[in-house]
């Protein structure tokens, strides 16, 4: 699964570490299974963090002190985690000269919350970077779109992340929510990348299902149309002889 997540561009855009680093990058990811896994290969790549070095150990652990992971782990960014960003990128860091926030699961962050974090995405502290990822790029408010470097990373085959995760000896993935006849119902987004629909919203058959009307409301509809179609008529006639 690691050899699948360094392929991408996302993640050799950070190789470079902070020389090459945006102080503010958004990975645009649909697949939520591994949205975080990505953002800490990223993080790995971003600190130059080798294979089974303690700092990779404890970024995948969350552990380190210069690499803060938001939310918790199936959490939400809320106000008062806002907050403890804006305190906590005052401080210096502790192991280096450089400090990363990764903010998982962004396009679950609400505009106010995204309001509020703006003023630090756009112009954080001297030394502290932020990256965050979202799994779909319309949820992002258009004023953090367009103070962050976006790197765009397309899904990977079912078929891929199957033998990857096979070959790392972990349990199988359960599919992706954006699955291809889930997307193709979706409409593009400004960067090419289809919207995420929500699977439960979408039959097994791939047909949305549709509301129920009331009974009789068709028949209701077309007796209201003929009657006022009628009102108008008579109105015309009334109106033509009495000029």
């Amino acid at each position: 699964m690691r050899a699948l997540l360094r392929s991408t561009s996302a993640y050799t855009s950070f190789c470079g570490g902070a020389q090459t680093a945006a102080h503010f990058s958004l990975v645009l990811f649909p697949d939520e299974r591994l949205l975080r896994p990505l953002l800490k290969e990223c993080a790995k790549a971003f600190f130059g963090a080798a294979d089974g070095s303690r700092t990779a150990k404890l970024i995948d652990e969350e552990c380190f002190s210069d690499c803060i992971i938001l939310p918790p782990a199936g959490g939400k960014l809320t106000a008062e985690l806002a907050a403890t960003i804006a305190e906590e990128s005052i401080l210096r860091p502790v192991e280096g000269e450089k400090k990363l926030f990764v903010l998982d699961a962004f396009h679950t962050v609400t505009p106010l919350v995204q309001n509020k974090l703006l003023k630090l995405l756009e112009e954080p502290p001297e030394g502290v970077y932020f990256l965050a990822g979202a799994a779909a790029e319309h949820t992002v408010l258009p004023t953090v779109l367009s103070r962050a470097c976006r790197l765009a990373v397309a899904p990977f085959p079912e078929e891929a992340v199957a033998g990857s995760a096979k070959k790392s000896g972990l349990p199988s993935l359960p599919p992706c929510a954006c699955s291809c006849a889930t997307r193709s119902l979706s409409p593009r987004g400004s960067s090419g990348m289809r919207r995420c629909v929500p699977r439960s919203s979408v039959r097994s058959c791939g047909a949305i299902p549709r509301a129920r009307l009331p009974r009789g409301f068709h028949t209701r509809r077309r007796r209201s149309a003929r009657y006022s179609s009628m009102r108008i008529l008579r109105r015309r006639r009334s109106r033509s002889r009495c000029g």
